[in-house]
């Protein structure tokens, strides 16, 4: 799985589904609340579509780079 999204009373919230993704891109996520695995932001605030694709990217990463470890490859 690669990210999940939860509707809230009080916000919105991105879950990345990994403990780093936030920590590898938190110099573009100041302004926004986050903890070790969520991504909060107001709901009449939308994430830009710029920062969706980087942290969609950055997870993508993750995996390609976990199961290429797995595999044995390089």
């Amino acid at each position: 799985m690669i990210a999940g999204f939860g509707a809230f009373k009080q916000h919105l919230s991105y879950f990345p589904h990994s403990g780093s993704v936030l920590n590898v891109l938190q110099d573009d996520l100041h302004g926004y609340s986050t903890s070790k695995g969520t991504l909060r932001f107001p709901s009449e605030a939308p994430l830009p579509r710029t920062l969706v694709q980087r942290l969609v990217d950055t997870r993508i990463e993750q995996l390609s780079n976990a199961a290429r470890q797995r595999s044995g490859q390089r």
